[in-house]
């Protein structure tokens, strides 16, 4: 993944393929995103946003606009019955 540079107060969004969450159980899965390389102050999230799909938020809380270096994207969702 090679974010494109998140502004101050801003936020980016990609989804990512995650086979077996479904949408109908979103409030049920826990989702953590990672991502390979320094996060630069970023704030990573995640969230079941249909079958088979999460989508990722990089949100920039800093006073300033960040650009991430290229790097791996990962998602762990763990279903909470």
């Amino acid at each position: 993944m090679d974010p494109a540079s998140v502004a101050s107060g801003a936020s980016a969004q990609t989804t990512v393929t995650v086979v077996g969450v479904k949408a109908a159980q979103k409030d049920k899965h826990a989702v953590l995103p990672t991502f390979s390389n320094s996060q630069a102050g970023l704030e990573l999230s995640g969230y079941v946003s249909g079958d088979d799909t999460v989508t990722v938020t990089l949100s920039n809380p800093t006073g300033a606009g960040v650009d991430l270096a290229s790097g791996t994207l990962g998602v762990f969702a763990v279903f909470q019955p």
